[in-house]
Order: C-alpha cells, then structure tokens, then sequence
C-alpha cells in the first residue's frame, strides 16, 4: 500500500506505470482505481538497484513468489488476475493458458484455481512502450468476454 498511497496523495506525481494502468480500465480518478484493486510487484524483493530493473525474478525468489501469490489470492478472493509482465510468465503458477483474440496479440488467459474461488488472469505486457489504444482495448475486451 505504501507506493500506491505515495501515488495517490500526489507525492509521486508521474509514475507512468500506474498512470498507464489506471487508464487502460478507463478510469479518471486514481482514487476511484487503486481503492477497488489489489496491487502487488510478484517479486517478493527486489531484483537490484536502477541497473537491475529490467532483469527477470532471479530462480532463487521463483517458490517463494508462487506462494505469497497463491496466498493473496485465498485471502482475497479475485475475480480477475491481470499481469502487467511478459518476463515472469515462466514463474507463475502452472495453469492451462489460452490466446484470446484481442487486439494484444501475446496476451494471453486462464484460469488459476489456487484457493477456494478462481480467479481468471490476464497475462499482459509491461506498460512501457506499449501502444494504449492497444492496451486499452484488450482490456475492455477481456473484462466483456467474460461477462
């Protein structure tokens, strides 16, 4: 909670990655976004310093990353997993994943049944340099697919 309260009480004004995020489920407000969300990096740490940001979770971190995921989803209970990644898809939770047609053409969906509900995930990629009419657009597509 800490990073999203530094961005919604303006003390981290331009933060694209969370700018971007918001507006790919069109919403205005921050405040409205972030307090209907669960937001967590899948690191349990970091990876390095400014140096390191684009490297992928080390092996080592792989396990324990899989469990406190699989816990937040038991606690809270998901609808909807989207991951904003390409380079951790390898360390997630086996699941049987499925090209949806959208306007994203390496996204991809599926179900994680760890815990007592399932949670549908959407695996995206990261928000830097992507195109946000295409982002955008996948969204909305996948959240009325299911519907």
């Amino acid at each position: 909670m800490f990073v999203i309260s530094k961005i919604l009480d303006g003390t981290w004004k331009n933060i694209a990655f969370f700018r971007q995020i918001k507006d790919y489920f069109s919403f205005a407000d921050a405040l409205e976004f972030w307090n209907q969300v669960i937001f967590f990096n899948y690191a349990p740490r970091s990876i390095g310093g400014a140096d390191d940001r684009y490297n992928q979770i080390p092996g080592e971190m792989v396990e324990e990353a899989k469990e406190r995921f699989t816990s937040i989803l038991v606690r809270y209970k998901p609808e909807n997993v989207f991951v904003f990644s390409s380079k951790i898809r390898w360390a997630l939770p086996e699941m049987h994943l499925s090209i949806p047609n959208v306007p994203l053409k390496s996204a991809r969906t599926g179900l994680l049944t760890s815990g007592e509900s399932p949670a549908h995930i959407f695996l995206l990629r990261h928000t830097q340099g992507a195109n946000k009419c295409e982002m955008t657009d996948t969204v909305k597509k996948l959240l009325g697919s299911k519907e």
